[in-house]
């Protein structure tokens, strides 16, 4: 076990190396960090050796977001050649502001780097009382068409969240693909199969083979070879906001990420105590039905983050032999102190 603020500290100090300032490599680091504590280890501290890589070649280390549109309940922010994550820290001051002035606010965002993980990203506002969504577009082509065998389309995940007042908020994250590309790329350094056929060969047969996407395949869209259709409107909205926000369409290019947040201020509805009383009614309803046999519990999306939340909180991170390896290793390279496990 290791530490949040070990981590944190380790990545600061990493980006710091790089050139960037202390007060945004901290707040980067802990985004990278929250991820890890929260159990998506996908895209948790595997983003300091995607920070090893592209800060200063790709990432300008000392450029900040800027908002180049600001008007009634909408704005929009340009990266500026940025880590994602200060653009998101931006988008989500100016939604806030905007979604309790007006009962809704969205910004949009173009031209940033990978953002990384959405669910954590929207728990402080919702549990701001805010209902929230988060649509983040990818440059990087993974996914066919539904119907095509050509990687035309992001994994494009989204994220969406809403208060349940006196108990943890719901928070849904996943991708507009089968699988995220980050999980794809453990199994084939794993050498794993997916349990069902969720990949198609460079010829678009369905497989189980996550290996065909180092051979010109690519990831079914969300729902699979017969209903994969679903998951394609929702891919194809993701990137039609990049492209309404002005982030061109330009597969493998770096820095063309988009994301697009939306904030809802349930106040402005005037129902506060209504809502309350029957999310709750709600919630227990849904959780106190017959299970499956052989399941322990109905899980509300984000259940599973917050306990993972709680253990690192209490006991530290767990962080496998392998990525502790080449932490250290990416330590070594950059002449800062290795990391040790928590005793």
């Amino acid at each position: 076990m290791v530490s949040g603020r070990v981590l944190t500290g380790f990545g600061a100090r990493l980006l710091a190396g790089r050139g960037v300032p202390p007060a945004n490599a901290r707040y980067v680091a802990e985004s990278a960090v929250l991820n890890e504590a929260a159990g998506v280890t996908t895209h948790g501290v595997v983003q300091f050796f995607y920070f090893d890589k592209q800060v200063g070649p790709v990432i300008d280390p000392s450029a900040e977001p800027k908002l180049v549109l600001d008007r009634s309940a909408v704005a929009l922010v340009d990266g500026n050649g940025s880590f994602a994550q200060l653009a998101m820290r931006l988008a989500a001051r100016i939604a806030a502001g905007k979604a309790r002035r007006f009962g809704i606010g969205l910004v949009c965002v173009r031209n940033t780097s990978w953002l990384a993980g959405l669910g954590v990203k929207l728990l402080p506002l919702v549990r701001q009382g805010f209902f929230a969504e988060l649509w983040a577009g990818s440059a990087f082509k993974y996914v066919a068409p539904f119907g095509g065998c050509e990687a035309r389309l992001g994994t494009n995940p989204i994220a969406f969240g809403f208060p349940v007042p006196g108990r943890p908020p719901v928070i849904c994250d996943f991708s507009t693909s089968t699988v995220a590309r980050g999980r794809a790329g453990l199994m084939i350094h794993a050498g794993d199969r997916a349990p069902e056929k969720i990949f198609l060969d460079g010829r678009g047969r369905a497989t189980d083979n996550s290996a065909v996407l180092e051979a010109g395949g690519s990831i079914m869209l969300l729902g699979g070879e017969h209903y994969g259709y679903k998951g394609f409107g929702l891919s194809l909205w993701v990137e039609a906001l990049g492209l309404m926000a002005g982030n061109r369409y330009e597969p493998g290019r770096e820095l063309r990420e988009s994301f697009a947040l939306m904030l809802i201020n349930p106040a402005a509805f005037g129902e506060a105590d209504f809502y309350s009383k029957e999310v709750n009614r709600f919630v227990e309803i849904i959780k106190g039905g017959r299970r499956r046999p052989g399941v322990k519990e109905i899980r509300l999306p984000g259940e599973r983050s917050f306990r993972s939340l709680a253990r690192s909180e209490g006991l530290g991170i767990f962080l496998s032999g392998e990525t502790l390896a080449r932490l250290n290793d990416l330590a070594a390279r950059n002449g800062l102190k290795p990391i040790s496990l928590k005793s």
